[in-house]
């Protein structure tokens, strides 16, 4: 599971990184087929969304991954009792 808010909204999204094949392995499907079998796994346990760190996103098109910009803020909470 991965934290990830969506909109102001919490999703409940799985976090996917780190997946390699060993050059002599490669070209055979493999990375296909645990990528696909990662992604029904995800569905089945319910979440609503996987995010797929990688720094070659077109790769992962076939697979209906789509580039979204990324921000993260930082800082003091606001004072709950503000009216602001």
């Amino acid at each position: 599971a991965l934290p990830f808010v969506l909109n102001g909204r919490i999703v409940h999204a799985a976090g996917l990184q780190s997946g390699a094949v060993r050059p002599q392995w490669r070209g055979r499907g493999l990375y296909r087929d645990v990528t696909v079998k990662a992604l029904d796994w995800c569905e089945r346990q319910g979440f609503e969304a996987v995010i797929l760190y990688t720094d070659k996103p077109s790769l992962y098109e076939a697979y209906g991954f789509h580039a979204i910009p990324l921000h993260r803020y930082e800082g003091a909470a606001p004072d709950p009792s503000s009216s602001a």
